[in-house]
């Protein structure tokens, strides 16, 4: 080796740092803050309690039994074969072509009121026979029964007003009575069904 080599110069020993008064309070503080955020962590939602079954009511069965079931009201397969349906949807339409007739100045009166009961003798039917309990069927023959009602009402203010001729006054009368005869029939056939002890709407007459 030559003598004129020239290595690099040593660098000095490392010297460690002196502890000071901060790396003695160091390790506490990380064990507090460890602990503080221990305190601060939300405590696990408690466990869902177990829900017991609600017992199934008569009425709750009565629709279910409904639902499945391809016989309504009275022992009809459709709200379409009630005879009070069948008669309603004439009245019906009967009264549309009289609304349709009358003059002007009652387009935003009597004739939204004569074509709105119209609907409801017929809708109401088909909601209640739909609903598959006694609580609907009564109610949907009602609410149409209350609609024949208004009807006979109407009907009596066109006479009043002079706007139709008593003749064709007379015989939608009689068609709405005849109709309200059909409904009260619905009536009695459910009231019946529930004395028994049916289980709903659908159950023979």
């Amino acid at each position: 080796m030559r003598k004129d080599t020239q290595f690099p110069p040593r660098r000095p020993p490392h010297r460690s740092r002196e502890r000071g008064p901060a790396d003695d309070r160091r390790p506490r503080v990380m064990l507090r803050r460890g602990r503080e955020e221990r305190e601060r962590a939300p405590e696990p939602p408690p466990a869902p309690e177990r829900v017991r079954p609600v017992p199934e009511t008569g009425e709750d069965r009565a629709l279910r039994e409904a639902a499945t079931s391809s016989v309504g009201l009275g022992g009809f397969a459709s709200f379409g074969d009630l005879p009070a349906h069948r008669l309603g949807r004439g009245l019906r339409n009967d009264l549309y072509k009289l609304a349709n007739r009358l003059p002007e100045s009652e387009k935003n009166n009597l004739v939204q009121r004569l074509k709105h009961s119209a609907t409801t003798i017929t809708a109401a039917l088909a909601a209640g026979f739909g609903g598959g309990t006694f609580r609907s069927g009564i109610s949907g023959a009602l609410e149409s029964r209350g609609a024949l009602m208004a009807v006979q009402d109407h009907l009596q203010q066109l006479g009043d007003l002079g706007l139709v001729e008593e003749a064709e006054l007379s015989r939608l009368r009689a068609d709405a009575d005849a109709v309200i005869k059909e409904v009260n029939r619905i009536l009695g056939l459910i009231a019946r069904q529930k004395t028994t002890g049916g289980e709903g709407p659908g159950g023979a007459p």
